[in-house]
């Protein structure tokens, strides 16, 4: 990689994030194929359509693949591929780039050794299947490990804002594999938000597609014997945990400032010591999901109570 010249792929959220967080990258100019970002700029990267790859000489460089979603990603590498780049060699995805000084900072902020295995498996899920994930794959990988780090504490699982349930399928499909029948329960409203807050972006307002009916997806969770879906807004649906039911680890990604007060209020302690939360959209952009971080700073700094921000997944974990 060393000596080639750097090209990113996809002008969203994460490669603002990138850029903020490596100011000493490499990156000449960013493709996109939005008519509306031509001529405009991600910070200082230039962005550019993706036919300037055709003036390119392909040995020379290395397409980083800086989308989010699964299905970005994975509609970028058919383009790609379908044009005769090869994975490794001529274009890799930013989890790839970022692959090992993430490792070291995982690893530290854990404070366990984590896997490989656990990382080649979320990346062949995220660029492999067919039900969406909004999450990083490098934030594949972090709830693989702290699911992994939490197996043997008493407690469920609990996923606050699931939309197709991507990342459900992903830790359940792993769960399996490892013989962990911790109870994964499910929140969302399977239908889109509700009211949004004055500390939420407007422009961002969150719905299903016509042909992602819920009950699609309600079927497609029926393969998990640990999946307990519970429909309908938070906080009113966790009124349906038993009293005395305890949690190992919660991942928050309802992307809103009230619901993620609301689930901290009402998990925080219910979480086993030892466990923890994890919360996506704790970093953001300036017109992304700002609510998220000002609900953390608000529910957990007057505790002392410290996150630890993984910014190559846009996630946060707090421990308990």
């Amino acid at each position: 990689m060393k000596d080639k010249k750097l090209i990113a792929w996809g002008a969203g959220p994460m490669l603002e994030i990138y850029l903020r967080n490596a100011p000493d990258h490499q990156i000449a100019y960013c493709i996109d194929s939005s008519p509306d970002l031509q001529g405009k700029f991600a910070l200082d990267v230039p962005i550019v359509l993706p036919d300037v790859l055709e003036k390119e000489d392909r040995d020379d460089i290395l397409v980083i693949i800086t989308a989010m979603s699964s299905a970005s990603i994975q509609a970028i590498h058919a383009a790609l591929s379908d044009q005769g780049f090869i994975l490794g060699k001529h274009y890799i995805d930013l989890s790839a780039f970022l692959k090992n000084s993430f490792k070291a900072k995982a690893e530290s902020v854990l404070n366990r050794q984590i896997s490989d295995e656990n990382y080649v498996f979320a990346r062949s899920f995220n660029l492999n299947s067919q039900t969406p994930l909004e999450t990083t794959i490098l934030g594949n990988w972090l709830l693989l490990e702290t699911l992994q780090a939490t197996c043997k504490l008493n407690g469920a699982i609990a996923e606050v804002g699931a939309y197709k349930c991507g990342n459900s399928h992903l830790l359940m499909s792993a769960m399996n594999l490892w013989k962990d029948n911790r109870k994964y329960y499910i929140f969302d409203s399977f239908e889109g938000f509700a009211e949004l807050s004055d500390h939420d972006p407007s422009e961002q307002q969150k719905a299903y597609n016509d042909d992602y009916k819920a009950n699609r997806i309600f079927n497609s969770l029926k393969l998990f014997e640990q999946a307990v879906v519970v429909p309908g807004f938070v906080p009113h649906t966790f009124s349906k945990i038993p009293d005395d039911q305890r949690f190992s680890m919660v991942f928050y990604d309802c992307d809103l400032y009230q619901p993620a007060l609301d689930t901290y209020a009402f998990f925080w302690d219910r979480i086993e010591k030892g466990g923890m939360l994890v919360i996506h959209d704790n970093i953001a952009t300036a017109h992304g999901w700002t609510g998220v971080r000002k609900a953390t700073e608000e529910y957990f700094s007057p505790k002392g109570i410290q996150s630890f921000d993984m910014w190559e997944t846009t996630m946060s974990v707090i421990f308990k």
